[in-house]
């Protein structure tokens, strides 16, 4: 994940600031559990999140997302995004089915 560009802004360039220390330990420990990852650096812990963020709508994300693990895939473009799972912390699905 890039946040460099978001922990920048914080502070006006200036990385070595309590605030920046802050929000960087957030990313860095809400991140790790987040299922969906963004290419711009944005992680989301749910659908909800995810489709106001990339401004579509459900049936269409849930119609992709099901494509996505029908095909075995972990990544897919929607918006201009690529949307990825975070394998890393043992998702295998999109949608896992209930």
């Amino acid at each position: 994940m890039n946040w460099i560009p978001q922990l920048l802004a914080i502070s006006d360039g200036d990385l070595t600031t309590p605030e920046v220390a802050k929000h960087a330990q957030y990313l860095w420990k809400h991140t790790l559990s987040d299922p969906y990852f963004v290419d711009d650096g944005t992680s989301f812990s749910n659908l909800e999140h995810l489709i106001r963020y990339i401004h579509v709508g459900r049936e269409y994300m849930t119609a992709l997302m099901d494509l996505a693990d029908a095909d075995g895939q972990k990544e897919f473009e929607v918006n201009g995004y690529t949307v990825r799972l975070n394998s890393n912390s043992g998702y295998q699905k999109f949608r896992p089915k209930h």
